[in-house]
């Protein structure tokens, strides 16, 4: 009986520090989303307000009324590997595929402008992704094009929309 017993305990342990990880590793990706938020509130004014209205009118958010964030991520962030698109492969880093980053790169692409809905549920983050429900891009015709094949092959979903925004394209996550 004893030695069920210990057994018992060492597998309550072992789950405790799971669970312990897992609330962890939640809460490290809900501070890289507040990061990215801080990145574009304090860079609002460097973002096209039409971009902004395309980005809310794409993913279908009432901007007043949905919980989102609108975030910036800067191309060359250590916590891009937490990035993928809301749909696609379950639980994409789609962003962390180097050749998609540095395809990016080459086009001169600096950050990501994205939205992700309701960031404060714990759901979103539980396979230890920030998925992202539209972005915009500072790319535009065939590169614009070529991005859905390279984030596709990265495992991530993105239907591309032209703006109306010089340089600029969107992107929603389907």
């Amino acid at each position: 009986m004893g030695d069920d017993d210990s057994k018992k305990k060492a597998l309550e342990g072992k789950l405790k520090e799971i669970k312990e990880k897992q609330k962890q590793r939640l809460q490290n990706l809900k501070k890289i989303v507040e990061e990215f938020s801080e990145n574009y509130q304090t860079s609002r004014d460097s973002v096209p307000n039409e971009l902004e209205k395309e980005l809310y009118s794409l993913t279908g958010i009432i901007q007043d009324v949905d919980p989102h964030c609108l975030l910036k991520i800067p191309i060359d962030s250590p916590h891009l590997r937490h990035i993928g698109s809301a749909l696609g492969k379950f639980a994409n880093n789609m962003f962390s595929d180097e050749s998609l980053i540095d395809f990016l790169k080459e086009k001169g692409v600096e950050y990501i402008l994205g939205i992700i809905l309701r960031p404060e549920s714990n759901s979103h983050y539980a396979m230890g992704t920030i998925p992202l429900n539209s972005i915009a891009l500072p790319i535009k015709g065939e590169d614009a094009e070529t991005f859905v094949t390279e984030a596709e092959k990265a495992g991530g979903s993105f239907r591309y929309e032209p703006s109306k925004v010089e340089g600029w394209s969107l992107y929603e996550s389907e």
